[in-house]
């Protein structure tokens, strides 16, 4: 069979059809991808889950947990540039999904393995190795012991897209220097590339026609170049299948290395396959992301501006139910005594920069204790909100008030137009208060100081407090200014 009778199981022929990606990994990954782009701008990449390793007690022989404790390094072998399963990255460090495994195996068992990365197949087997940890069984020298598989992958072709599927027989094939030639290749237009990602390359930039790979080395490298004039197309022509190489003279690692590999199982490996190969998007620019994910960052922006407008507004409501909390008297709704001292005070030294005229009330309900005594706690609570409700319809939002103590308020007037004003505020409260809706009287009695002066809050509530129980021996149910110093 020649490379131009070539069966697949789905052919993009089309020039003008791109890169669709294979038919069942990168659909997968297509559909992870939609999603990994909203989390990613939220702020939240979703990784792939690991799953419990099994400890070493569970499937070791005593003969291999004594062989794993007197087992320094074991040295791993591999060749580079087969990404993702062995590979540099930008900083020179080993990576892949065939160091994640083993990595994996090391935690599992307590082995500590030492990797290294070599250009050709001839370094790596000449080098000084315990295990070749990412080997293809099919290139395993003679008397090289193959562990278990751990790791399956299609062949797969790729084409510049100007080209038919149909029309390869003696168009020029990329291959990777030492990789066996697939049946049907013509040998006379054969070009050698030192690395997979060479290969791949040379078919982008038309310096060469086709070529064959793993299928998840060919995805690999097809996302993270983000090539857009390559077709993949996958094919019946081979299963290959990878696995770690030993000499074959150290029998004990070989079973410690294949009962490590059962345990982590096919299915993670694919996992730590497609994490890699979505890695590879890292590569992809700025303006090229946004371009194609444009819909999904606005969603994800709207969402996350509805969230934040959501955040804020739940917690300045739930900011000023705390400081309404802590600000005021539980029973009466005024304020209470810390908050209105310190505004009062604040107000006080407001003045001094302003000419204005001020007052300072003090209200003290007459004979309450008689209330509390004769018709019950609750009955006295309901007096003091009805205070408290009656102060704030009298006089007024602008005006601070508050509870300072028991059945005692105190009221501060900003810029009052006369002393007049205070008297008339008062008596409408008076009234209030001997008409309330219980048919009961109540009375209060208010001391009065009127503010002209520089001053402070302990002078200025001496003097008010002063009035307030001259208004008390006056008989109650009165108001009193200050005679004696009329005005701070």
């Amino acid at each position: 069979m020649d490379a131009g009778s070539i069966p697949a199981y789905s052919i993009v022929a089309c020039p003008e059809i791109r890169f669709q990606g294979i038919v069942i990994l990168q659909g997968l990954i297509m559909k992870v991808q939609k999603w990994k782009v909203i989390i990613w701008v939220i702020g939240m990449f979703t990784v792939l889950g690991i799953p419990m390793l099994v400890r070493a007690e569970e499937f070791l022989t005593p003969e291999e947990k004594a062989y794993i404790e007197s087992k320094e390094i074991v040295k791993a072998s591999a060749i580079s540039g087969v990404a993702p399963m062995t590979y540099l990255d930008e900083n020179g460090e080993i990576q892949g999904v065939a160091k994640s495994i083993f990595d994996q195996v090391s935690e599992m068992t307590g082995l500590t393995f030492s990797y290294e990365l070599y250009d050709s197949t001839e370094e790596t087997l000449a080098s000084d190795y315990d295990i070749i940890f990412f080997a293809d069984n099919r290139y395993l020298p003679e008397g090289m012991v193959c562990s278990r598989t751990y790791l399956r992958s299609e062949a797969i072709l790729y084409l510049r897209s100007s080209l038919n599927v149909d029309e390869l027989k003696n168009k020029r094939f990329a291959i990777v220097k030492g990789s066996k030639i697939p049946e049907g290749v013509n040998e006379e237009r054969i070009i050698y590339y030192d690395s997979r990602e060479d290969s791949i390359d040379a078919v982008a930039s038309g310096e060469a026609d086709y070529g064959y790979g793993n299928s998840y080395s060919v995805t690999y490298y097809t996302r993270k170049n983000n090539y857009k004039n390559i077709i993949i197309v996958p094919t019946a022509k081979e299963t290959r299948e990878y696995c770690a190489g030993f000499d074959g003279n150290d029998k004990i690692l070989v079973s410690i290395i294949n009962k490590s590999l059962k345990e982590i199982g096919e299915e993670r490996v694919k996992e730590l396959v497609l994490k890699e190969i979505l890695q590879a998007e890292k590569k992809e620019s700025f303006s090229s992301f946004i371009d194609s994910n444009s819909r999904y960052i606005l969603a994800a922006i709207f969402s996350i501006s509805v969230v934040l407008l959501l955040f804020v507004f739940l917690y300045a409501r739930n900011h000023r139910i705390l400081v309404f909390k802590s600000e005021t008297d539980g029973l009466t709704q005024v304020y209470n005594a810390i908050t209105v001292k310190e505004l009062v005070s604040e107000s006080i030294k407001e003045k001094r920069k302003e000419e204005r005229i001020d007052a300072l009330l003090i209200l003290d309900c007459d004979d309450f204790k008689n209330i509390n005594d004769t018709l019950g706690h609750l009955f006295g609570d309901r007096v003091l909100e009805q205070i408290g409700g009656y102060l704030k319809q009298v006089f007024g939002k602008t005006v601070i008030i508050g509870r300072i103590g028991g059945d005692e308020f105190l009221i501060y007037m900003k810029d009052i137009p006369s002393q007049e004003v205070v008297y008339n505020k008062c008596k409408e409260l008076r009234t209030l208060l001997q008409s309330n809706e219980d048919g009961i009287a109540v009375t209060v009695s208010v001391g009065v100081t009127i503010i002209k002066k520089e001053t402070d809050y302990e002078e200025a509530f001496q003097i008010v407090d002063e009035a307030l129980y001259q208004a008390k021996r006056n008989g109650k149910d009165s108001i009193f200014p200050d005679d004696r110093r009329s005005y701070l």
